[in-house]
């Protein structure tokens, strides 16, 4: 029961903070990956970190972060909880519908592979901190 609770939180929340993280004009980010023209392309690893911080600050939900290579030099980031996929950044691969992405194993992170994962936790705020503020300002 705990994982219908947490889809729904976790999938409504992480809209929420795509939406802020979209309000901020590029240039007020310290972060070269959300600052950029390119943006969300390139920014799926600061944009998840973020976005796992908040989740579990406001929501006391633990997360992987998972970081991978498609072996050609691309590279994506993701989130995982309980095997929810979370991608807030899902609009930059080919064939995913939406901007973000909540749910079972999508075929499109087939073609990634693994190349680290970590617990998220307080620590990876520390070069985030000021553009994590920006975008929680936008979450009021």
């Amino acid at each position: 029961m705990g994982i219908i609770i947490n889809m729904e939180t976790i999938h409504t929340s992480s809209r929420r903070f795509r939406s802020a993280l979209d309000s901020v004009r590029r240039h007020e980010f310290k972060s070269p990956q959300l600052g950029s023209n390119d943006y969300p392309k390139g920014a799926s690893s600061d944009a998840s970190l973020l976005l796992g911080i908040y989740l579990l600050n406001e929501h006391g939900i633990d997360c992987d972060y998972v970081a991978a290579s498609d072996g050609s030099g691309s590279s994506h980031a993701w989130l995982e909880h309980e095997g929810l996929f979370i991608d807030i950044t899902a609009d930059q691969l080919p064939g995913m519908q939406g901007k973000v992405v909540v749910g079972e194993y999508h075929s499109v992170h087939s073609l990634f592979i693994e190349a680290g994962r970590s617990r998220i936790s307080e620590n990876d705020l520390s070069d985030l901190a000021d553009d994590y503020d920006i975008v929680m300002a936008g979450m009021i």
